[in-house]
């Protein structure tokens, strides 16, 4: 019985007869897990806003940063100048709204498992 509720989305299991302490801590621990999934989700959203206003080009040049490829290599890729690189990368980093590169990269590795195609 307990596996199947753990499977089914339980995040505890208190057996008869429990302790009112037991079920409050229970509730005060599920009310916590879910403010933070919830908080999590409204960071993803953000950064998800952010990413859908960056042009195609803006978003290629983002996961070629994001896949630590320097602006020399980066523009190799695209075929285009190190210096449009840089203008893109700055565009980047202001829509993205991220204060370093290692900030932008942070970014890049959360968004990656849901980032556009």
């Amino acid at each position: 019985m307990t596996s199947r509720a753990m499977k089914g989305g339980a995040i505890d299991f208190l057996m008869k007869p429990f302790q009112k302490e037991d079920l409050l801590a229970a509730i005060h621990q599920g009310l916590e897990r879910d403010r933070r999934r919830r908080e999590e989700q409204a960071e993803w959203s953000l950064l998800q806003s952010r990413f859908d206003e960056l042009t195609a080009r803006e978003g290629e040049v983002l996961e070629l940063i994001g896949a630590g490829l320097t602006n020399k290599e980066a523009a190799a890729k695209l075929g285009i100048s190190e210096v449009t690189i840089k203008m893109h990368r700055g565009q980047v980093m202001r829509k993205m709204k991220a204060a370093s590169l290692a900030e932008l990269v942070r970014m890049v590795d959360r968004l990656k498992p849901r980032a556009r195609q």
